[in-house]
């Protein structure tokens, strides 16, 4: 198997099992943190490529999910025993199930929170690389702050505004803290659009996986409805009261499923 050149910073939590841990876009490992602590397993959690201290390269190539794959098989390799559970947010649940499609004889389970397996129409994934496409510009052209200003209004974060001011100034200070040629370049090639849609291989994947969707965030609690009724060996859980980030709105719960599912998995 192919080796990346790329190598991601990784934040390692000591406890009793392993986990990687897959942040979303515009995050860094300190958005997972929390969850991290809270579970009883022992976490890798990387900074993806263009993300907090990983790799920033002006070349487009290292950003493909294939490529991302092939980094995650590193850390995997430095970091974790096979198999492990993976876990990713919104992005890195992309990432995650993208991974599972590919590496599932590595895999334990999967945990996707406000996942999704990708566009199915092709007409629809190009119109969102498109649209991905001109948002990676405007990064570039009006630079991070402003396009932090846009980003965090967007309707799919509504429910943020109810978090403690703490909180919100927390996941603000993660996302200014970034390079907007990685976030950039990241949106490019590793955004919605461009990623293949799995929503045909979803059958083939046989590794136990658990969606997890916020009750308010309707369009993702539907897909994960869609994908567990494709999927051979799923579950679903929607959180009441949280919206798109499950963990970061409502952590203690949210570590609380993942728990008794990976217990569940561990056991089977």
């Amino acid at each position: 198997m192919e080796k990346s050149k790329i190598s991601l910073h990784v934040q390692r939590f000591t406890s009793t099992n392993k986990v990687m841990m897959l942040h979303g876009f515009t995050g860094t490992y300190e958005s997972m943190q929390e969850l991290s602590e809270l579970l009883p397993y022992d976490c890798a959690t990387p900074d993806l490529i263009g993300h907090g201290r990983s790799p920033c390269p002006t070349n487009h190539f290292p950003y493909r999910i294939k490529e991302i794959i092939k980094q995650l098989d590193g850390v995997a390799e430095e970091y974790l025993c096979k198999p492990f559970n993976i876990i990713g947010y919104s992005m890195g649940a992309r990432i995650a199930l993208s991974y599972a499609a590919d590496r599932q004889d590595s895999l334990q389970s999967v945990v996707l929170i406000g996942g999704t397996a990708g566009i199915e129409n092709d007409q629809d994934r190009h119109l969102r690389a498109v649209h991905d496409s001109g948002i990676a510009a405007k990064i570039e052209d009006h630079g991070l702050e402003h396009f932090v200003n846009f980003w965090e209004k967007r309707p799919i974060f509504a429910s943020q505004r109810l978090l403690s001011l703490e909180k919100q100034e927390k996941i603000r200070r993660i996302r200014l803290r970034h390079q907007t040629c990685g976030l950039a370049n990241h949106l490019r090639l590793a955004g919605t659009g461009m990623m293949d849609s799995l929503w045909q291989k979803l059958q083939d994947i046989e590794v136990p996986i658990l969606l997890i969707a916020g009750q308010k965030d309707q369009k993702y609690v539907e897909i994960a409805e869609s994908m567990v009724s494709e999927l051979p060996n799923a579950e679903i859980n929607i959180v009441v009261g949280a919206g798109h980030a499950v963990h970061y709105e409502k952590p203690e719960e949210t570590a609380e499923i993942i728990s008794q599912f990976l217990r569940k998995t561990r056991t089977s």
